[in-house]
């Protein structure tokens, strides 16, 4: 079933512009700064079809969105630089135990048995304790249920490729992207922007708090916004009509203006102990789907 994967990359770290064009569209927040995977999975050696399909395309059910706004350029440009990455170059290695599943899983499904290749991967999802890996096992684990076979050749070469160690990060931190010029990219929302993006929601719209929830997983906001507050992100249960703090010191109470912002610009008010880790891709919704999210959020309790 499996046939030949690509060879992994063997770069030791990202080109200067494509790590220019990765920092620049907020792909370090969900993917960590070295492509060594957070909320979303490990990047390293991942084919530049694949990743230039995934960022025009989004993943539905994941905080992973279409990004319409990187030019056409600066996609290739990227693409490339994370499919010439070697797995070492993130600081991540797999562990034995780890490295011990991914061979059982492998062997699997080389011989077609999707169901020991799915339990394999969850025993080495069990024997991971880093973040970024268990994303790249859990994601594994989706595609196996997918039938996605060409996903898994590929994950299955990058990652048993990789020397035995600690699944965490490098002790030696990668170098530093030397200065470059900035790439060619839509620019984020502004508060300006988001205000007059505001204004041509429905005034006095009624949202629809089922078809809010749908519009949440679908959009992957359930991915950082879980029902207890993470280290990427505040919960939102219970969060309507209660003041919170923000980072400059301030407070806000959450009423549906400020979650009306908050999508459209989400980095104009961030909550106290988050970074601008939300990307800025949602201002693009659909207003009635704004309100509908909304109206879910409200619903939320603790």
């Amino acid at each position: 079933m499996g046939g030949e994967a690509a060879a992994p990359g063997s770069a030791m770290e990202l080109s200067p512009a494509a790590m220019e064009i990765y920092t620049a569209n907020g792909c370090n927040a969900c993917h960590g700064q070295k492509l060594e995977g957070a909320i979303g999975p490990n990047l390293a050696g991942l084919s530049a079809d694949y990743v230039k399909h995934i960022v025009r395309n989004g993943v539905e059910g994941t905080a992973m969105s279409a990004y319409p706004q990187i030019s056409d350029d600066d996609l290739d440009t990227l693409a490339a630089g994370i499919e010439s990455l070697a797995f070492a170059a993130t600081g991540m290695q797999v562990n034995p135990t780890v490295a011990q599943h991914l061979q059982d899983a492998a062997a699997a499904f080389e011989s077609g048995d999707m169901v020991g290749t799915k339990t394999a991967l969850e025993a080495a999802l069990a024997a991971c304790g880093q973040m970024g890996g268990q994303a790249t096992l859990k994601t594994m684990i989706r595609k196996v249920e997918e039938g996605d076979s060409e996903y898994l050749k590929m994950r299955f070469a990058i990652l048993l490729a990789g020397k035995e160690g600690e699944i965490g990060q490098a002790e030696t931190p990668a170098a530093e992207p030397a200065p470059t010029s900035e790439p060619t990219q839509a620019p984020e929302p502004t508060p300006t922007e988001a205000a007059d993006s505001a204004a041509e929601t429905p005034s006095g719209g009624e949202g629809d708090p089922k078809a809010g929830e749908e519009a949440f997983v679908k959009n992957g906001c359930q991915a950082c916004h879980t029902d207890q507050d993470t280290p990427v992100a505040p919960t939102l249960h219970g969060a309507f009509g209660q003041e919170t703090k923000l980072a400059d010191g301030s407070t806000v109470m959450v009423d549906e203006a400020y979650l009306r912002e908050s999508i459209l610009d989400p980095h104009a008010k961030l909550v106290e102990g988050y970074g601008p880790v939300m990307p800025p891709t949602y201002a693009n919704l659909d207003p009635q789907v704004i309100l509908d999210i909304i109206a879910y959020i409200k619903s939320l309790t603790p």
